[in-house]
């Protein structure tokens, strides 16, 4: 009994095999049809999409325009973490104070 169950075991591990190597035979030969993209003079390829040189330069310039943008909330954003760490250390610094008149107007009450 267990003999067959080891050559049932052998058999189904060589049709996964052979089911596996048409597979990848059959994947490289429509995947090699379907490469070949399709392009006129001029024109060009994005991401599947045919644009021309026109279009091309258009977003480039969209691109460049969105590089500038960030550029300058990168710099807008930089100036808001300073103020903040600015007002941090104001309101930590009126904390400490606030703190210190409490111990005195507890002391002075003590005293009277």
């Amino acid at each position: 009994m267990m003999e067959n169950a080891v050559w049932f075991e052998r058999i189904a591990n060589a049709l996964l095999a052979i089911c596996s190597g048409l597979a990848l035979v059959l994947g490289a030969i429509w995947g090699k049809k379907k490469s070949t993209p399709t392009t006129e003079p001029g024109r060009m390829e994005i991401a599947g999409a045919l644009i021309d040189g026109k279009e091309a330069q258009a977003l480039r310039a969209s691109i460049d325009a969105n590089t500038a943008a960030l550029e300058r909330n990168t710099t807008a954003t930089e100036r808001n973490v300073t103020a903040t760490s600015q007002s941090v250390d104001k309101i930590d610094g009126a904390s400490d104070e606030i703190r210190e008149l409490r111990l005195e107007m507890r002391f002075n009450a003590r005293r009277d």
